[in-house]
């Protein structure tokens, strides 16, 4: 997934928002993450639920690597964003990403 080109969007927003959370550069590019990682699990379970064969033109995953290991790799995909989030050393930044 991470390697299908996409529009930047999530990454324009998160720039546009840090001109009123003045978020460290730092902290920044792990946020980005997050919502990278995130995004990604996200889709290969939408496809699923979809039906879809296609992702931005190629194969989604569960037709080349099937239900189970897709559900894994999302899963583990969650996981990894969970572990950027405790690289956060700000509280403040952790409750922008968790929204509390």
């Amino acid at each position: 997934m991470a390697s299908l080109p996409g529009k930047g969007v999530r990454s324009r927003v998160i720039d546009a928002l840090n001109v009123w959370f003045d978020v460290p550069e730092s902290s920044i590019i792990i946020i980005k993450r997050i919502i990278d990682l995130l995004h990604q699990a996200s889709i290969m379970l939408d496809d699923m639920q979809d039906s879809s064969p296609l992702r931005r033109g190629k194969p989604a995953t569960h037709t080349v690597f099937g239900f189970a290991q897709t559900i894994n790799s999302s899963s583990y995909k969650i996981a990894e964003a969970l572990e950027e989030v405790l690289k956060l050393n700000s509280m403040e930044c952790m409750r922008i990403v968790i929204g509390k």
